[in-house]
C-alpha cells in the first residue's frame, strides 16, 4: 500500500513537472537581467563602399567597406541627440543617407547602394567588396 501511494504521488509531481516546462519559453528572455540596450548608434558596412558619416554636418566617423563603428552622444565630440545625420559615400560625394535621429540605440545598416536605419540590431552575412 505505502507503495502504490508513493507511486500516485510521484506520477502527480511528473505530470505537474511535465505541464510546468511546457509553459515555460524554450529559450532565456533576452533582458533577464533588466539591462537596457546601451543609447549609440553603431553602424555596420555590408559589402558597402567606404563611408564618411556626418552629424550636424561634422565628420563624426568614416567606416570602410565590412568596417563598423558604434556612436555615443557625448563621446569623442559626439554631439548630444537631436542629428541630422548623413552617410556620404567617400569616392563619390553620393548621399547614401540623410535622416533625423531622436532616439538611440539606433542601427545603421550600409550596403553598395544603400544605407538605412533600424531600431533592431543587423542579422546577417558580410558581403564580399566591390573593388576600388
Amino acid at each position: 500500500m505505502c507503495l502504490d501511494s508513493l507511486n500516485a504521488s510521484f506520477d502527480r509531481v511528473m505530470v505537474f513537472a511535465v505541464a510546468c516546462a511546457q509553459v515555460a519559453p524554450p529559450y532565456p528572455s533576452p533582458n533577464i537581467t533588466g539591462a537596457q540596450p546601451v543609447a549609440q548608434l553603431q553602424i555596420l558596412s555590408k559589402g558597402g563602399p567606404a563611408v564618411s558619416v556626418r552629424i550636424n554636418g561634422d565628420e563624426a566617423a568614416r567606416v570602410p567597406c565590412n568596417g563598423g563603428v558604434a556612436l555615443k552622444p557625448a563621446d569623442q565630440g559626439v554631439p548630444a541627440l537631436r542629428w541630422n545625420l548623413q552617410v556620404v559615400d567617400q569616392t563619390g560625394g553620393r548621399i547614401l543617407l540623410d535622416e533625423r535621429v531622436t532616439q538611440l540605440p539606433r542601427w545603421l545598416l550600409v550596403q553598395r547602394d544603400s544605407a538605412a536605419l533600424s531600431t533592431s540590431p543587423i542579422l546577417g552575412l558580410f558581403v564580399a567588396c566591390s573593388p576600388p
